[in-house]
């Protein structure tokens, strides 16, 4: 979507792949696991690869606004109608869900 191609997707694709992480508590230190999610935190590209992720989630939800700031996002639902009020965000998470499936990673969608 946003034309990342080439050397640029290159170095993306190498900074998110391969990652392993492990940890320590008092005298313990686990396993190396490999880190197949996510981005590295606390690094400086985190924000932008979240901000990447989730730009276009605002078009995922028909009936409702979304507001992003940072990696926190809001859904907001209205109506005057009660039992409207209820199924709008019955259909709105459902067409969330089907957002997340198809933006699950890169690539790869679950079954």
């Amino acid at each position: 979507m946003y034309g990342i191609r080439g050397i640029v997707l290159k170095w993306f694709t190498s900074y998110l792949t391969n990652r392993r992480q492990y940890t320590v508590l008092q005298n313990y230190e686990s396993e190396f696991e490999r880190i197949t999610y996510g981005v590295p935190q606390g690094s400086v590209l985190s924000s932008l690869f979240i901000l990447i992720y989730v730009n276009d989630i605002q078009y995922a939800i028909t009936n409702a606004k979304i507001k992003l700031f940072a990696d926190d996002t809001n859904v907001f639902f209205r109506s005057k109608d009660l039992v409207k009020l209820f199924t709008l965000p019955n259909a709105g998470m459902s067409q969330l869900y089907d957002w997340f499936k198809v933006n699950y990673n890169v690539g790869q969608c679950p079954t």
